[in-house]
């Protein structure tokens, strides 16, 4: 299969946003977080393509328990729930967005793999440069940290690598290890087992 090629190697993103003053968790940033959810989504698309439309996307919220993903009951529709450190800092509703952004594509009520959890990390610190005047990137020794290591062992740039895999074989976290071996024959098969596994990122 053809290698990527640097078409949506990256979103494009553009300068920091500017935030209000109000705390994202204020009611009245109800409507700033959802343009940024917004703004992510599209930058999201670009590399990796269309999220799908079956599920709605939902206003993201706060919870004890964030960052995650949360389902609604009928699983229609999908959101964000970020953590208390994002409820009051800006710049940690945009990395943890952007990394919950990535599920969103794909909603699962589940366990995602590691290719998955990679590419949100990866798209996370990628969208916490540009966007925020504080550039964020996981923990070392982290799950978090284990998974966007592993996807750099694809071929760079690595979001065109992932995007190509969603195009061709579907939501990333049912993706097979032979899909990815088919699709860039250098990635070693160990790796390409490790990435196909799921994975708790935390």
């Amino acid at each position: 299969m053809s290698r990527p090629t640097n078409k949506h190697a990256r979103p494009t993103a553009q300068s920091p946003i500017q935030f209000p003053s109000s705390r994202p968790d204020c009611p009245t940033s109800a409507s700033e977080l959802w343009a940024i959810q917004n703004t992510l989504m599209r930058h999201a698309e670009s590399p990796f393509g269309t999220r799908n439309v079956q599920t709605t996307l939902c206003q993201p919220s706060f919870h004890s328990n964030g960052p995650q993903l949360r389902n609604t009951p009928t699983l229609d529709g999908a959101f964000a729930e970020l953590s208390p450190h994002a409820a009051g800092y800006w710049p940690t509703v945009v990395y943890e967005l952007a990394y919950e952004t990535i599920h969103l594509l794909d909603p699962l009520a589940g366990i995602t793999t590691w290719l998955e959890e990679g590419a949100a990390v990866e798209f996370s610190v990628l969208m916490s440069r540009p966007l925020t005047s504080h550039p964020m990137e996981p923990s070392a020794g982290t799950n978090y940290a284990a998974a966007r290591d592993l996807v750099e062992h694809l071929p760079k740039p690595v979001l065109a690598s992932i995007g190509h895999l969603r195009h061709t074989f579907g939501p990333l976290s049912s993706i097979i290890q032979d899909r990815i071996l088919d699709a860039f024959p250098s990635v070693p098969p160990d790796i390409a087992l490790k990435l196909t596994t799921p994975c708790k990122p935390r």
